[in-house]
C-alpha cells in the first residue's frame, strides 16, 4: 500500500472530506503482525501496542498515543500534535510500547502524558534520516536499540525534546535510557557523525550507549534539571571532532562525571557543560550517584570539585572542554597538584583553537590548578559578565590566554598565569577588566615571543615592579601594553602602577588593543598641549610669513607625577612641527598700522597630544619712516617770488633708502614754508 493509516477512535465527516486529520482516540490499537507501506503508516490510539513490526519504505513511520491526534503534512515535513485530557488523572500503564521493530525513512513516537510512562521503547527502531520520541509532560523509558543511520552519514535521534528544549517541539518531564539501550547515529560508510538529543524538564536516568561516530564526529546532549548517570562507565562514542554536550541547570563536578568527561577529551571529542537557570529545579551533586533534593530555583552555577585530567599520551587527539554557566564558575582546589590538566595540541599562537573555554554570566572564581601542558599552542579563555577572581595557576604552556571580566583580581603570591615557550612564536596574554584590574600578589610569567595586552578602568599593580616575570631568553622579545581610560579621575591619580616602568613614552589616544613592538602604557584620553604663538612685530609695508618668532608649547603629561613609569615627554620627541603654520592677517604689506592677532595651526603628535590653538600671538604694525628734503629754490633781489611744492625729495628709511616706497605710494606734493615764516617776498 502506499499509505496505511489505523486509528481507534472516530473523525468527523467533515474532517475526513477536508482532509483534515483529526481523531478523537478511545481504543487501543495492538500489531502483532507485519504493517508496511510506501509514504507511510501510521498506528494512532489511546495506547498502542507493538509487538509486530510497523514499516515505510520512502516515508515516515508514526506511533501516537492521546486522546486526540491531528496530523497534516506540510510539503515534505509532517506535523503532528497530540493532546490529553488534562483533567483526568494520570493512569497506571504505558501509552505506547514498543517490543517489536519499527523503521522508515523517518521514525516518529508521540505521546502525551496520560499515563504513567507516556513511552517505553523495548524493541528496535531505524530510519535513515530521523528517529523522534517525543512527549508533552510525559515519562520516557528505552531499553531497546534506535538507529538513524544512512550512507550518506549519520542522522538524528530525538528523545524527550530537542537541543536544548527550544522551540515548540514536546518535552518529557523524565527520561530514563537504560543499560541495554543503544541510541546509534553514526554514519555507514562515509559522512560526519549524526545527532542525539536525550532532554527532560526534570530527571534524566543515562545508562545506555551512544554512538554518533564518522568523519568529523557527531554531537550528543543529555539534559536535565538533574542527573543519574549510574554507577557502570559512559558508553558514548562521538570520535575525534564530536561534541558532548551536558545541559542540566547547575552542575557540581563530582569525581564520577569528571571521569566521563576525561574519557570523551582522550577521544578527542570536545565537551561543553551548560547550565541555565530560567526554571525551578531540583539540584543534586551529580557524580554518578543520586542523591535527596528539594525543589528550590537552580542557581545556573557550575563547580569543579575533582580532577580533569587527560594524559599526556595522548595520540595527538585534542578537544576543547567549555563551560559555559548561566550563573558562577567555581574551579575549587583538589587534593593533587593540578586542578584540571589536559594536553594542549592545538592551533598556532593566538589564533588557535581554545583548549579551556569558560563562559559565565556572573562570575568565575579559580581556586584550583588549570595546566594545559604539553607542546601545543591552543589557548585557554575565562570570560565572566561578572568578576574573575583567580588565586591560583593558570598555565598555557605554549598557548595564548585570554581572561574577560568586570573586575579581575590575580592574588595570592603563589598565582601565575604562565604562557609560551622558548620556541613559541606570536603568543598573546590578553586581559580586558571593564572595571578594575588588581594584582595582589600574582603575576605574568612568560616566555617565548610571547605578548601581554591589558586593558582595563582602573590599574591596580600591588605585585610590584615583577609583576610581568619574563624568561630571561625572552628579555629581548616579551613586550607588554597595558591601555587606561585616562591618567586621572579630575585632580586624583587613580591607577596604581606598583613601579612597573616601561622606559618608553606613553601613547595617548589609543585602546592598546593590539601588541606592540615596545613596552608601553596607553591611554585613551588625548591631552591637550596649548599652543601660543610668539608676539612679533613689523614696519608697515612689509610681509611678516618670514619674521614669525616661533610658537610657545604648554601642558606636557609630567611622568614624574605617576612614579616616572613611562618616560617623560619632551616638545621634540613628541610634536612634529613640520607642518607648523602661523597666520596674521597683519602680515600682508598693505596691512595698517595696529594690532593683529597670529595663529598657529598643523602640528602632530608622534604620542596621540591633542592641541588647543585657541590663544593667539600679536602682530603689531607699526610706521615706516620716510625723509622728505625740499629742494634749492632761487629768485632776483625785488622779484616777487612764490615757493614751489613740487621741489623736494624723498628717501625710505626703513628700506633701500631710495624713493621707492613698498607698496608704490607716491607723494605728488607738499607743502613747502620758508624758513622765514613767509612764502612770497619782493
Amino acid at each position: 500500500a502506499d499509505l496505511f493509516l489505523a486509528a481507534a477512535g472516530d473523525i468527523s465527516n467533515e474532517d475526513f472530506l477536508n482532509d483534515n486529520l483529526e481523531f478523537k482516540l478511545n481504543g487501543v490499537i495492538e500489531n502483532l503482525g507485519l504493517l508496511e507501506s510506501d509514504s507511510g503508516t501510521f498506528l494512532l490510539g489511546k495506547q498502542i501496542l507493538n509487538s509486530g513490526k510497523v514499516g515505510s519504505d520512502k516515508g515516515v513511520s508514526v506511533l501516537a498515543s492521546g486522546d486526540e491526534v491531528f496530523i497534516k503534512n506540510h510539503g515534505s515535513s509532517l506535523m503532528l500534535r497530540v493532546s490529553d485530557d488534562l483533567a483526568e488523572p494520570k493512569k497506571d500503564g504505558i501509552g505506547i510500547n514498543n517490543l517489536g521493530k519499527v523503521d522508515g525513512e523517518e521514525v516518529m513516537f508521540s505521546a502525551g502524558d496520560a499515563f504513567a510512562d507516556a513511552i517505553y521503547h523495548q524493541g528496535t527502531a531505524s530510519a535513515d534520516k530521523s528517529v523522534k520520541l517525543h512527549s508533552d509532560g510525559g515519562n520516557i523509558k528505552v531499553s531497546g536499540k534506535i538507529e538513524a543511520s544512512s550512507d550518506d552519514g549519520g542522522g538524528r535521534i530525538e528523545i524527550g525534546g530537542t537541543d536544548r528544549g527550544a522551540g515548540t517541539v514536546p518535552r518529557a518531564a523524565n527520561v530514563s535510557i537504560f543499560d541495554a539501550a543503544v541510541l546509534d547515529a553514526s554514519a555507514r560508510s562515509g559522512g560526519d557523525g549524526g545527532d542525539v538529543v536525550i532532554w527532560s524538564d526534570g530527571h534524566t536516568e543515562m545508562f545506555g550507549s551512544i554512538f554518533a561516530e564518522g568523519e568529523n564526529g557527531g554531537f550528543a546532549e543529555v539534559s536535565g534539571n538533574t542527573y543519574d548517570f549510574g554507577v557502570s562507565a559512559w558508553r558514548i562514542y562521538l570520535g575525534q571532532g564530536g561534541r558532548f554536550l551536558l545541559d542540566p541547570e547547575d552542575i557540581t563536578i563530582g569525581k564520577k562525571l569528571a571521569e566521563e568527561i576525561v574519557k570523551q577529551l582522550e577521544k578527542g571529542t570536545n565537551v561543553t557543560v551548560s547550565t541555565d537557570n530560567d526554571v525551578a529545579t531540583t539540584p543534586e551533586d551529580i557524580k554518578g550517584e543520586v542523591t535527596n533534593a528539594t525543589d528550590v530555583n537552580g542557581t545556573g552555577d557550575i563547580i569543579v570539585d575533582s580532577d580533569i585530567r587527560v594524559a599526556a599520551n595522548n595520540q595527538n587527539k585534542f578537544a576543547t572542554l567549555t563551560l559555559d554557566s548561566s550563573g558562577d564558575i567555581i574551579i575549587n582546589q583538589s587534593d593533587s597538584a593540578d586542578q584540571i590538566r589536559m594536553q594542549n595540541l592545538q592551533g598556532s599562537g593566538s589564533s588557535g583553537n581554545n583548549v579551556f573555554e569558560f563562559k559565565a554570566a556572573k562570575n568565575i572564581s579559580i581556586n584550583g590548578v588549570i595546566d594545559n601542558f604539553g607542546g601545543g599552542e591552543g589557548q585557554i579563555l575565562l570570560d565572566a559578565k561578572g568578576n574573575v577572581d583567580i588565586n591560583s595557576t593558570i598555565d598555557a604552556n605554549g598557548g595564548a590566554v585570554t581572561i574577560l571580566g568586570h573586575d579581575i583580581s590575580i592574588s595570592n603570591a603563589t598565582t601565575s598565569i604562565l604562557s609560551g615557550q622558548s620556541t613559541s612564536k606570536n603568543n598573546l596574554v590578553r586581559i580586558t577588566a571593564k572595571g578594575d584590574l588588581e594584582f595582589d600578589g600574582g603575576r605574568l610569567e612568560l616566555f617565548g615571543d610571547t605578548d601581554i595586552v591589558i586593558n582595563a578602568n582602573k590599574f591596580i599593580n600591588n605585585t610590584g615592579s615583577n609583576v610581568f616575570a619574563v624568561n630571561a631568553a625572552s628579555a629581548d622579545s616579551v613586550q607588554w601594553s597595558i591601555a587606561l581610560p585616562g591618567l586621572t579621575n579630575g585632580r586624583k591619580q587613580i591607577h596604581t602602577f606598583g613601579g612597573l616602568k616601561s622606559n618608553n613614552p606613553a601613547k595617548f589616544g589609543s585602546g592598546g588593543n593590539e601588541a606592540t613592538p615596545k613596552n608601553e602604557y596607553h591611554f585613551l584620553d588625548k591631552p591637550t598641549l596649548t599652543v601660543k604663538p610668539n608676539n612679533d612685530s613689523k614696519i608697515y609695508g612689509e610681509v611678516s610669513d618670514s619674521l614669525f618668532k616661533g610658537i610657545e608649547i604648554s601642558g606636557l603629561v609630567d611622568a614624574s607625577k605617576y612614579g616616572g613609569v613611562f618616560t617623560q615627554d619632551t616638545i621634540v620627541t613628541s610634536v612634529i612641527q613640520d607642518g607648523l603654520t602661523l597666520e596674521s592677517s597683519g602680515s600682508k604689506a598693505k596691512a595698517g598700522v595696529g594690532d593683529y592677532n597670529i595663529s598657529a595651526q598643523g602640528l602632530k603628535s608622534q604620542n596621540g597630544y591633542e592641541f588647543d590653538y585657541s590663544a593667539n600671538g600679536k602682530l603689531t604694525v607699526n610706521q615706516r619712516r620716510i625723509e622728505l628734503t625740499a629742494g634749492d629754490q632761487t629768485k632776483v633781489y625785488g622779484e616777487v617770488f612764490e615757493l614751489v611744492g613740487e621741489k623736494f625729495t624723498l628717501k625710505d628709511l626703513d628700506g633701500d633708502g631710495d624713493s621707492v616706497l613698498p607698496n608704490g605710494e607716491v607723494i605728488t606734493n607738499v607743502s613747502i614754508k620758508s624758513v622765514t615764516g613767509k612764502n612770497s617776498s619782493t
